[in-house]
C-alpha cells in the first residue's frame, strides 16, 4: 500500500482493494500487520539458514562458488525435509499392529506407549517383542494406475468390467542430491583432468593431454546428467 493509499484509509476516503467482505478497518489493518511480521520471520529464518550454511562450510566471499554451495545445500536441506515427511507416518508393535499417523509425533506417541506397555509387565525380564516396537516414515504405498474397460484380449473373469493395475507412488524424485553429487564426482575428475593435462604438456605427450582433455569431457557429462 501506498502512502496516498493509506492516507486516504485512514481519512474514509477509500478502502483497499485487498479489504476482505466484513472486514473492519482496525481487523484489516491487524491482518496486514501480522502478514508482514509473517513475511519478517521467514526473511530472518532464510538469513539465518544461510548464515548457518556459510559458517558450516566455511565460505568466505560472494563469489559464484560459494553462491553455487548454499543453492546446492539449500536443495538438499529442502529434498531431505520432504523426504523425512514422506505420504505419511507409521508405527508397529506385535500387540497392535501396524497404524498410520498424519503426524511423526503420533507415531512416536503410539511408539512410546507401546514401550510403556511392555515396561509395565518387565518386572520379570522385558519380552523379546518389544524390540518390535518401531516408528517411520510411509515414503510410498500401493496406488491404482491404468484404469480401463475390460477386453477381449483381458485373461481374466468375464464378470470383471474394468481392468487396473497397482504400483508404488509417488515417485521419488531428488533432482538436488542427484545435482549435488554429479557435481562432486565431476569435480573429482577436474582434478584429474587437470593434473593429466599437466603431466602432458611437461612431457610433450599428445597421448597424455588427449586423455585429460577426454577426462574434461567425461566431466561434463557429468555434470548433464550423462553417464559418460
Amino acid at each position: 500500500m501506498q502512502l496516498f493509499e493509506m492516507q486516504g484509509l485512514l481519512a474514509g476516503k477509500c478502502l483497499p482493494g485487498d479489504m476482505k467482505v466484513n472486514e473492519s478497518l482496525a481487523e484489516y489493518l491487524l491482518r496486514k500487520l501480522e502478514d508482514r511480521n509473517e513475511l519478517e520471520r521467514q526473511l530472518s529464518a532464510k538469513t539465518i539458514s544461510e548464515q548457518n550454511i556459510i559458517n558450516a562450510f566455511c565460505i568466505s566471499g560472494e563469489g559464484e562458488h560459494s553462491k553455487l554451495v548454499i543453492e546446492y545445500v539449500h536443495g538438499l536441506v529442502a529434498e531431505n525435509a520432504a523426504l523425512k515427511s514422506g505420504v505419511g507416518f507409521f508405527a508397529y508393535s506385535t500387540e497392535c499392529g501396524y497404524e498410520e499417523f498424519d503426524t511423526k509425533e503420533k507415531a512416536i506417541d503410539f511408539a512410546t506407549d507401546e514401550i510403556e506397555d511392555f515396561r509395565g509387565y518387565a518386572c520379570d525380564g522385558w519380552s523379546d517383542e518389544v524390540g518390535s516396537v518401531c516408528w517411520g516414515v510411509v515414503m510410498q504405498r500401493a496406488t491404482e494406475i491404468d484404469r480401463r474397460k475390460r477386453n477381449d484380449e483381458d485373461s481374466c473373469d468375464s464378470s470383471i468390467e474394468e481392468i487396473c493395475d497397482y504400483a508404488l507412488l509417488p515417485v521419488i524424485e531428488t533432482p538436488a542430491t542427484d545435482e549435488f553429487t554429479a557435481e562432486l564426482r565431476a569435480q573429482g575428475v577436474d582434478e584429474y583432468a587437470n593434473a593429466t593435462i599437466a603431466i602432458g604438456e611437461d612431457e610433450r605427450n599428445l597421448d597424455i593431454i588427449y586423455a585429460g582433455n577426454q577426462a574434461i569431457s567425461f566431466a561434463a557429462n557429468l555434470r548433464a546428467g550423462r553417464k559418460g
